[in-house]
């Protein structure tokens, strides 16, 4: 755990399941990670959701999204945790999904899929808008592209 005030690094709990290509965000002082994949195998996408108490230094669960993916984008807009696009569907394909989580209810909802799926997107909140920028269509690199989605909430 890092402390900016007096510029250190201090042992903390880890993480109950290690993974990579996560969601992450600040919620009431809590640190959420979700999704992502498992670091022992590329292939290995789980739905998982720990929370994180920095005064406790403990980890608890929330509710886990219900499709496993990794290595899209994520960001907070409108009180909810996003998590879109994602890397490697069963048929080597990218995901379109838009899946939101609420902290205060503790469950994921589906939202309108992005036209065009894509993978390692980045994202910006901006003016009411959420923006996903460039990305990936196709796993690894491949299917790179340079356009701007946008999403609203009415």
């Amino acid at each position: 755990m890092y402390d900016p005030a007096t510029n250190r690094w201090a042992p903390a709990a880890p993480l109950p399941i290690p993974r990579d290509h996560v969601g992450i965000a600040v919620v009431d002082g809590k640190i959420h990670v979700y999704v992502g994949r498992k670091t022992d195998a590329v292939m290995s996408k789980v739905g998982l959701h720990h929370i994180y108490d920095p005064a406790a230094d403990t980890w608890s669960e929330a509710a886990a999204m219900p499709i496993p993916v990794s290595s899209g984008t994520f960001a907070q807009f409108r009180g909810l945790l996003f998590y879109l696009g994602g890397e490697c569907t069963d048929d080597n394909k990218t995901f379109a999904l838009n899946e939101a989580y609420d902290p205060k209810t503790n469950r994921w909802m589906k939202l309108a899929d992005m036209p065009v799926a894509r993978h390692a997107q980045a994202a910006a909140v901006a003016g009411g808008k959420l923006y996903m920028i460039g990305g990936s269509t196709g796993c690894g690199a491949e299917g790179l592209v340079a356009d701007t989605l946008v999403f609203t909430l009415p």
